[in-house]
């Protein structure tokens, strides 16, 4: 409903900000609808997901774009090819979405 609505408005979303939710919502397996929502939501080839990776979490200690001295890796992903990523059959785990289709630094 709300892709709907700001495509009605024409508007158009240029960031989704995720946190960690994702990990949460792999957990009890909602992450494919809500991966199906965003990928619905109206925006632009420059628009992007951002979200949190939690280097002490159950997906392992480690990510490539950790800094040294951070528990934690902010990154960012082209809402454009998390929607292909989606559409051809999703992400495989949290680890694998973390890790894939990042823009680099």
């Amino acid at each position: 409903e709300i892709a709907k609505y700001l495509a009605e408005i024409r508007e158009r979303v240029s960031m989704f900000y995720t946190s960690n939710v994702e990990q949460y919502l792999w957990r009890d397996g909602s992450f494919f609808q809500f991966a199906r929502s965003v990928s619905a939501l109206p925006r632009t080839d420059r628009s992007v997901v951002v979200r949190c990776y939690f280097l002490n979490g159950r997906y392992g200690g480690t990510h490539p774009q950790w800094v040294q001295g951070y528990r934690s890796v902010q990154m960012v992903q082209l809402m454009d090819r998390f929607a292909a990523v989606t559409a051809s059959g999703g992400f495989r785990d949290y680890g694998d979405l973390v890790m894939r289709e990042l823009v680099e630094p």
